[in-house]
């Protein structure tokens, strides 16, 4: 069939996920006996459940450049973002349990103004860098892409960037569905090679028109409605319940109608997240943070100087495999509940119990020697 959005020819495949799979993310690993094996890295996150309520965590402009953070909010020394500071910020991640983390672009910094860039080899090790500290995630991360991540213009530096983005991230828009709820994450710098605008608009045109289809949620870094007021997919005629974006480094409300258009400030600043609970109701989705979004009410940097968690945990006996008993203490400074949290418990090979609680999976690992308790709390 068609794939890369009907650009090309290939080959589409069909994943088939066991029932009893552990809610977990996976990676994705396809084998083929002449051509060897390939690996999707966390490519699959396994959700029991659509038509439930569930929350999502947005960070943005990250800017980062180096793996070294010199400065105690996590910047590099040349007032850049750090893969020190996406470290410093995924164990709380992983325990809080998003839904998914929405990137909202200039993720990393690969042009500083229009064209201008440190290369096509420097540009490798920035994404590189990046991808390696993405490992540290457990939630899928979704990234929009902004005028750092790809460029502004259309000179064949920019273009020759956008297609090695693709070759060494995959493709650069998508959208997907989750029961009666629907994502489209888009890029903004659209007026180069290979400009997705047209896909996007047509996809959530598909969108629109479709009934069984609640809620709409649009990722993109940013658009100026005076400046670039059709680079949007989303027109104001058939409005989206809800856009995220970044790029003023500011948390702030871009409008508010015909669709709500909300920015977070930048994760330079002790990886800043906001923080969106999207609740199921008989008739669809509600989400209280659309009207109440502002620094200090949703929004809150996740660490404190060097890395400081605000929510953390600590565990009465080493969580390696080799503990039979074990207990879980979980502070959280953030004036936020986290009704879904995860705690995944290494243990002896056994058959466990939990209290406080709810056991999600359980599983063994380590040749059969251990055993995994993944297990859901409400963190309050």
């Amino acid at each position: 069939g068609t794939i890369h959005h009907a650009r090309e020819g290939g080959w589409r495949l069909t994943v088939t996920v066991p029932a009893d799979a552990p809610p977990e993310l996976f990676d994705l690993v396809v084998s083929h006996p002449s051509a060897g094996t390939g690996t999707s890295a966390r490519a699959v996150r396994v959700v029991r459940g659509f038509e439930e309520s569930f929350y999502v965590l947005q960070m943005s402009d990250q800017h980062v450049v180096g793996t070294t953070a010199t400065q105690p909010g996590g910047n590099t020394s040349d007032n850049a973002g750090s893969t020190d500071a996406m470290r410093w910020a995924a164990p709380v991640v992983n325990l809080v349990n998003p839904r998914f983390l929405a990137f909202s672009g200039d993720n990393e910094t690969i042009f500083w103004e229009g064209e201008k860039g440190p290369g096509l080899d420097k540009a490798r090790v920035n994404v590189q860098i990046y991808q390696a500290a993405l490992a540290s995630f457990r939630v899928p991360t979704i990234a929009a892409l902004g005028n750092h991540d790809l460029g502004w213009g259309t000179s064949d530096t920019v273009k020759g960037w956008r297609l090695e983005y693709e070759s060494l991230v995959g493709q650069r828009c998508q959208s997907f569905r989750m029961g009666s709820f629907y994502v489209l994450n888009n890029e903004w710098t659209l007026n180069g090679e290979l400009p997705y605008l047209a896909w996007a608009t047509s996809d959530y045109a598909a969108a629109y028109a479709d009934t069984s289809i609640k809620y709409r949620l649009l990722l993109q870094h940013y658009y100026d409605r005076g400046y670039t007021p059709g680079w949007t997919p989303v027109p104001d005629s058939k409005p989206c319940q809800l856009a995220l974006g970044g790029h003023t480094h500011a948390t702030q409300k871009l409008q508010t109608s015909p669709f709500p258009y909300l920015l977070v400030g930048t994760a330079q600043d002790h990886q800043r997240a906001a923080f969106f609970d999207f609740q199921k109701t008989s008739t669809g989705w509600t989400c209280p943070q659309t009207t109440t979004h502002a620094e200090g009410v949703n929004v809150f940097p996740l660490v404190g100087d060097w890395g400081a968690a605000k929510v953390g945990v600590t565990y009465a006996s080493s969580n390696n495999g080799t503990a039979s008993t074990n207990k879980a203490t979980i502070t959280n400074a953030l004036p936020l509940g986290f009704y879904d949290g995860r705690v995944k418990f290494l243990m002896a090979k056994g058959d466990y119990a939990v209290t406080g609680g709810t056991r999600l999976a359980q599983y063994d690992y380590n040749g059969g020697a251990s055993t995994v308790v993944l297990v859901k709390v409400n963190i309050v």
